[in-house]
């Protein structure tokens, strides 16, 4: 996956996965986009509130907005009694990916149930290549 400054600055589990020490060898600039609001829908953005951003606007569960989501596992025993912020700290700080039940990407989903639909063909051609250098 693609990973940006602002992850790498923000989340523990990459930081202490170290999977952004390289980042900025693969940084490339982005080209800034401006949105406009468009509150009532009308497809016409409003010109005086506006967002400028590499990628689509967050911070909102609202129409024309970024669809990320990360679906935990409730039953995973680690998140029990869990409220509030203790249930993502369990999680970064104590669990793995098992706790992932499903996860959204820009309002679509690509995993689901605990796997990504191009599961098998990876694990496949994972067992390809260790077949391949082991031999």
């Amino acid at each position: 996956g693609h990973l940006n400054a602002a992850r790498c600055a923000t989340d523990p589990l990459h930081v202490q996965n170290n999977t952004c020490a390289n980042w900025v060898a693969d940084f490339t600039v982005c080209t800034t986009t401006t949105y406009y609001q468009d509150a009532d829908g009308d497809s016409y953005g409003n010109a005086s509130v506006s967002q400028s951003a590499c990628g689509q606007p967050t911070g909102a569960l609202a129409p024309g907005r970024r669809a990320d989501w990360v679906v935990l596992d409730g039953a995973q025993p680690l998140l029990a009694g869990a409220h509030g912020d203790a249930i993502t700290e369990r999680w970064i700080f104590g669990g793995d990916s098992r706790f992932v039940r499903d996860v959204m990407v820009g309002g679509r989903w690509c995993v689901r149930e605990g796997h990504h639909p191009l599961e098998a063909q990876a694990d496949a051609a994972f067992a390809s290549v260790i077949a391949r250098v082991t031999a």
